[in-house]
């Protein structure tokens, strides 16, 4: 234990920090800036760009298993992207509503309701709606 500093915790013993940065290291390594990892391999591939071997596989299967994450990616993003235009439009159709029909039908600040819309995906009721 020369330069290590072993802290002694209720309850803990003193391998287990180094155990837990050891894993945490571990995990991090897969982390990547897209975020584009699905599985160990698409992280090893991402980690050793050009050198597929050092994850013991083949420039082919590297190439398979790039392909299908890259598929798999554009289809979660189509995905996303027909949900968000989902909301999106209830919110504004229901801002529109809201300004159209304003006062004396509808109960709240318009505007202050399609901004909160914009940030949880939904229209506030409990603050905009109609009388």
């Amino acid at each position: 234990m020369d330069g290590e500093v072993a802290v002694k915790t209720e309850g803990s013993s003193h391998w287990q920090r180094p155990v837990v940065a050891l894993i945490a290291g571990l995990l991090m390594s897969c982390a990547t800036v897209a975020g584009s990892c699905l599985d160990s391999e698409s992280c090893c591939i991402e980690a050793h760009p050009g050198n597929p071997a050092a994850c013991g596989l083949t420039e082919a299967e590297a190439a398979a298993l790039i392909g299908t994450a890259a598929a798999a990616g554009a289809a979660t993003t189509a995905t996303l992207a027909a949900k968000n235009e989902g909301w999106k439009q209830q919110c504004i159709d229901t801002y529109v509503k809201c300004k159209s029909e304003n006062k004396p039908l509808w109960v709240g600040d318009c505007y202050a309701c399609l901004r909160r819309c914009e940030g949880q995906r939904q229209w506030p009721f409990a603050l905009c709606h109609p009388r």
